[in-house]
């Protein structure tokens, strides 16, 4: 094929400013690119009404047969492509890590360029969780690993949000400070990676040393990982945090709230809860003090009757919207104490179990659920209660936080009751009794009464 046109017409351009290079890159025409190229370098710095070079447009397509061709015949050529990314973008997206190695050497400065999102291709590969392109992008620039997004989000960031534990360590091995990075919500990578339940990253930040310092720190709400847990409702998450010694369950956020009256109120089965909730409180998580003294301690004073000289007909109108609004206050306050009385009856019964496991030990406590097959939070209810009154510690009190439990029976038809007075617990007895009358009465399949 002859080419015999002039320079000026190899460089036309149609409606969108595509040349003729760009529509040979399009479609794969190796042979036509080297021509067109060889007669008129100077066509692979131009970019179309997209912001593309002929170069982006090979590497976007894959065509990397083109694009390495385009780099060696025409070493000034443009790298730019649409939304502001560049090769390097591209070619970590099309996950092609020879070429992306070729093109870093002759142009590093792509390295630090972000696009409109503020992603540099450190951040898409962080993303895409490809720890060899992580590798070679900071051997070449390590200053690109402390760039952020227009969310304040560094690639470390992106890895953790995505779950890519991987990656992470590959950024923090070759940049430890990394960790410290804060975006413009004051979350660290583990706080990132909570919200979004990636347990996978939980797990190896517990693990590695460099983060160890992330597992209490506070964003700008003043919520801890753990606190974010258990407000985004990751129960298996809250439940690891909960389990590490290091964490600090009295740790308080900005609105006076710690872990164990969040979780109280999270959408999780009760017997999960009740698990939860017992893990803080062996571990030593207290609720916060405005949880325990919190109350309607003040009443307002309404203001004393004066004549209105608004129109009967206004008047009514004005105090018929002032019930409504008075009767969405009160069904907001109900609904404040129903979700109080929720955490308290919670933290009690982890007080009591974890009361009771320290005294009576795990293993009477498996015994006992297991030879009962209860697996319910009131089958687990009824189990302490067994133990409370054969060792005479926290009946009482559980019996005052859920009297019903009292009246519940084994296989055999026993109650708590029968098992006091079988023991020779006095004590117990007259508890059980003093709450629960009619628990007296209750029969076994036996015996009947005692």
């Amino acid at each position: 094929m002859k080419l015999k046109a002039h320079g000026e017409l190899l460089s036309m351009v149609n409606l969108e400013k595509d040349t003729a290079l760009h529509n040979a890159v399009r479609h794969g025409h190796l042979e036509i690119v080297e021509l067109l190229i060889k007669k008129d370098p100077g066509l692979t710095q131009l970019i179309n009404d997209y912001g593309e070079s002929p170069l982006f447009l090979a590497v976007n397509r894959k065509h990397f047969s083109i694009a390495t061709h385009i780099l060696e015949a025409s070493p000034t050529c443009s790298y730019q492509g649409r939304y502001n990314m560049n090769v390097l973008h591209a070619a970590v997206i099309r996950t092609q890590r020879n070429f992306l190695s070729a093109f870093i050497q002759k142009c590093q400065t792509a390295i630090t360029e972000a696009d409109e999102f503020g992603w540099t291709p450190l951040h898409y590969s962080a993303y895409l969780c490809q720890p060899k392109a992580t590798q070679l992008l900071l051997k070449y620039n390590i200053s690109v690993a402390y760039m952020k997004d227009k969310d304040g989000m560094s690639a470390l960031h992106i890895a953790a949000k995505e779950g890519h534990a991987i990656v992470m360590r590959e950024l923090i091995t070759i940049c430890p400070q990394t960790c410290e990075l804060l975006d413009y919500k004051g979350r660290t990578a583990l706080h990132v990676a909570v919200e979004s339940g990636k347990t996978s990253v939980i797990k190896y930040a517990l693990m590695t040393r460099d983060l160890e310092g992330l597992i209490n720190k506070q964003d700008k709400e003043g919520n801890t990982p753990l606190h974010l847990a258990a407000i985004h409702g990751h129960h298996d998450i809250a439940n690891l945090l909960a389990g590490d010694r290091r964490v600090d369950k009295r740790a308080m956020n900005k609105e006076g709230l710690t872990s164990i009256e969040i979780i109280s109120t999270m959408e999780l089965r009760r017997c999960e809860r009740a698990w939860i909730t017992m893990k803080l409180v062996l571990a030593g998580a207290l609720p916060s003090l405005k949880g325990v003294v919190y109350g309607d301690n003040t009443k307002t004073k309404l203001p004393q009757h004066v004549e209105s000289k608004e129109p009967a007909e206004y008047q009514e109108k004005k105090h018929t919207a002032l019930d409504r609004k008075g009767e969405l206050r009160e069904n907001e306050e109900s609904k404040y104490h129903r979700l109080k009385d929720i955490s308290n009856t919670h933290l009690l019964v982890a007080t009591i179990i974890a009361t009771v496991t320290f005294a009576a030990g795990r293993f009477e406590i498996s015994a006992r659920l297991k030879s009962q097959k209860l697996t319910t939070l009131d089958g687990l209810l009824f189990t302490m209660l067994q133990i409370c009154v054969t060792r005479t510690k926290g009946a009482k009190l559980l019996m005052e936080n859920n009297r019903d439990v009292a009246y519940m029976k084994d296989k055999e038809g026993m109650s708590s009751f029968h098992l006091a007075a079988k023991e020779g617990h006095e004590i117990a007895m007259r508890q059980i009794i003093a709450l629960c009358p009619e628990a007296y009465e209750l029969r076994d399949n036996y015996r009947g009464v005692l």
